[in-house]
């Protein structure tokens, strides 16, 4: 039996998603954000924002640390099936002296409150030297708004930061993900993470005034207990409304071997703070429902309901340290009707196995 065939009598899929063979994102595509077709629009497609780079920083002498760089839009009938909208990225990081002028990465993308636009939060950095350390570049990020009035296909960003990074959190506030009010004029809903040098931690902040200003309201969720999947804290992550509160899928990394898997956490109060739901076993972890291609890592997740309560979930995983670059793949529960997210709840959907596994 072919490796194509054996993954899929398993369950296993491949990437949804895989950096393209030559251009700004042949190296990485990871930080899925994916919008729904709209009910009251014909023909609307489900659309996937993701930020990916062929290596390289606007800056050539900089040596990149993440997937991150310019960010890109696909397009699909199912959500399963995807295809880029164009070969040239959709947002690139700003002019020489802005505050995102050398790495930016989409980090969330909701429709106005009048249906009009697309506004997109993004992290964003120049190549301002952080020391106390081996010198970086690009690790001062900071969290931008930018505004699409074609679909997503140009954008207008903001000259300034809506939220710039605070010393007491850590080294930046970047990866915002927004939870838009339930009803038109509430308060929209904030979460983000920074490292302090030591452990990753998530903050909440709210906007009374439509996502346009925030306010920092505290920590949202933090590190696990010794020897915990979460023991050095909590990262990327996804907010999406469930199981009557803020469902939050969350990458986790473990302290000393520093793999990274996915666990949830549940708000009562919307959105500002959570609870972990199993504290214990993730659910998700490299090489596992997501498939082989996964076996290194598995992070940035993104989660949208399905009609019925279930869930699917984007995530960008890699095989190994050695080969390949980050895809996006996608997961979803097995009891459609349920919403169950355990860690046997999943099946991988989406493309072929990857026949080099």
């Amino acid at each position: 039996m072919s490796v194509l065939m054996h993954a899929l009598s398993l369950g296993l899929a491949g990437p949804v998603l895989r950096p393209s063979q030559a251009g700004w994102d042949s190296s990485n595509v990871a930080n899925p954000v994916v919008l729904l077709p709209r009910p009251d629009v014909a023909g609307d497609p489900w659309r996937l924002f993701y930020y990916g780079s062929d290596g390289t920083w606007a800056n050539p002498d900089v040596q990149p640390f993440l997937p991150t760089g310019k960010c890109g839009l696909a397009t699909s009938a199912d959500g399963c099936s995807w295809t880029r909208v164009q070969d040239a990225p959709i947002f690139e990081p700003g002019p020489a002296g802005s505050w995102d002028s050398l790495h930016v990465g989409v980090g969330d993308v909701h429709w106005s409150e009048d249906g009009q636009s697309l506004v997109m939060y993004y992290l964003g950095a120049n190549d301002e030297v952080v020391t106390g350390g081996p010198p970086v570049k690009g690790i001062r990020m900071r969290i931008g708004r930018a505004i699409s009035a074609d679909g997503g296909l140009s954008w207008t960003r903001e000259p300034e930061p809506v939220l710039d990074c605070d010393a007491s959190e850590g080294l930046f506030a970047s990866w915002p993900r927004v939870l838009p009010p339930e009803s038109t004029g509430g308060p929209w809903q904030m979460s983000y993470h920074s490292f302090d040098g030591s452990c990753w931690k998530v903050f909440s902040a709210k906007s009374d005034d439509g996502g346009q200003s925030w306010a920092r309201e505290g920590l949202a969720i933090g590190p696990g207990g010794e020897g915990r999947f979460d023991s050095q804290g909590c990262g990327t992550r996804c907010l999406v409304r469930q199981r009557e509160g803020v469902l939050m899928i969350y990458e986790g990394v473990e302290a000393g071997e520093g793999t990274h898997r996915l666990g949830a956490a549940l708000s009562t109060d919307g959105g500002l703070s959570f609870f972990k739901l199993d504290e214990v076993s993730p659910l998700l972890a490299p090489g596992g429902a997501g498939g082989p291609w996964t076996a290194q890592v598995v992070g940035t997740p993104f989660a949208v309901a399905l009609p019925g309560g279930g869930l699917r979930l984007y995530f960008c995983g890699k095989p190994t340290a050695e080969r390949g670059g980050m895809c996006i793949g996608a997961v979803e529960s097995a009891s459609s009707n349920s919403g169950e997210i355990g860690t046997q709840a999943w099946r991988a959907v989406g493309g072929a196995a990857m026949a080099d596994i």
